[in-house]
């Protein structure tokens, strides 16, 4: 099993086309079975073919790990018909799920813990200079970072 780790705003979108683009290559990109970032169940919106989706918008309510053994079953499914065709399965994990969202990290499994219980995994981290990152987190909008921070990357941008 391998796997794709990194952080928005550090070129890994790039790097995941890139990945995909090779031959016998399967990549899934932005997974993370356990994330809760589109489920609004004031609101939800239609997704007929995802099951986990589905069950968090169920009257009875759901636990990790059923959405878990859902998600791992799909998967087992998957590699082994990846096995049978000649394929290599990537994950590009969703880390910004986990470890960027909300007032704290959530104590769960990460994606790499979860598919290990499949098969062994193999990682790569991917990583970009910090304040470029940040600015290019902040020029997306997806949140700001420590008190201050944000004057520093405004003198950055305007090459102060």
């Amino acid at each position: 099993m391998r796997l794709l780790h990194h952080f928005a705003c550090t070129g890994g979108t790039l790097i995941a086309k890139c990945l995909a683009a090779l031959p016998n290559t399967l990549l899934l990109s932005e997974i993370d079975p356990l994330s809760r970032l589109r489920v609004n169940p004031h609101n939800p919106h239609f997704a007929p073919s995802d099951l986990i989706l589905h069950l968090h918008y169920s009257l009875r309510g759901v636990e990790d790990e059923d959405i878990v053994a859902v998600f791992l079953g799909g998967l087992a499914a998957l590699l082994d018909r990846c096995d049978r065709v000649g394929r290599r399965l990537v994950l590009r994990d969703h880390a910004h799920s986990q470890f960027c969202h909300g007032p704290q990290i959530p104590d769960r499994p990460t994606l790499a813990a979860i598919v290990g219980r499949l098969r062994p995994v193999r990682g790569v981290l991917t990583v970009r200079e910090p304040m470029e990152s940040y600015l290019s987190l902040l020029a997306e909008n997806y949140g700001g970072g420590p008190v201050g921070v944000e004057t520093i990357a405004a003198d950055q941008r305007m090459g102060a």
